[in-house]
């Protein structure tokens, strides 16, 4: 027969527990074990990969809407209207291993040098059509096609954090749910 033991919650990366089963645990027959049992295991050490955004930065620009940043060493963002700017990151997800069955974690998170002067709430959205950096402008998606709308095709929905008014630290967003459909279909990236 088979007895499953079942913690009561997540186990620690790295740690060494030990199980007991003593004489006083009975079959369903009533039959008591001879003698004590014990063993031991080993959980894993816990991974964290870093992935950075090595194959494509830009960003768009709706004052400027036929430029493209694609060279330029930093990357701006701003909530103004009718001179909104946007970034647009795609990241190299071949250092994944292959097969990963579970991520429990993806954030996404960028330095900001300097805050606005009110709080802003700023959103990581997926695009939904492809883009290339050299390309990308406000109006084009690569310097050739056209976004369906200007600014970028946007996922509905994305992780939201706000700015807060002080510069010089990282601001985060959740993108577990974008980087698991990158990796399953990294067009989509």
């Amino acid at each position: 027969q088979i007895a499953r033991l079942t913690p009561s919650g997540d186990l620690s990366h790295d740690t060494t527990y030990t199980a007991y089963v003593t004489t006083g645990v009975a079959d369903l027959a009533g039959n008591h074990f001879a003698a004590n049992y014990s063993w031991s295991f080993m959980t894993g050490a816990e991974k964290h990969i870093t992935i950075q955004p090595s194959q494509s930065d830009t960003y768009l620009k709706e004052g400027l809407p036929s430029s493209n940043y694609g060279s330029s060493a930093n990357l701006r963002v701003a909530s103004v209207t009718g001179a909104n700017e946007r970034v647009l990151l795609k990241f190299d997800l071949s250092t994944l291993p292959a097969n990963i069955d579970l991520l429990e974690e993806g954030l996404l998170r960028l330095y900001m040098s300097s805050a606005p002067s009110i709080s802003r709430n700023y959103q990581a959205r997926a695009l939904t059509s492809p883009w290339t950096e050299s390309g990308a402008t406000w109006n084009s998606r690569d310097g050739v096609s056209n976004w369906t709308i200007p600014g970028g095709d946007l996922a509905a929905a994305g992780d939201t954090t706000a700015t807060g008014t002080s510069g010089g630290r990282f601001l985060r967003w959740n993108i577990l749910s974008d980087i698991n459909s990158w990796y399953a279909n990294p067009a989509l990236n």
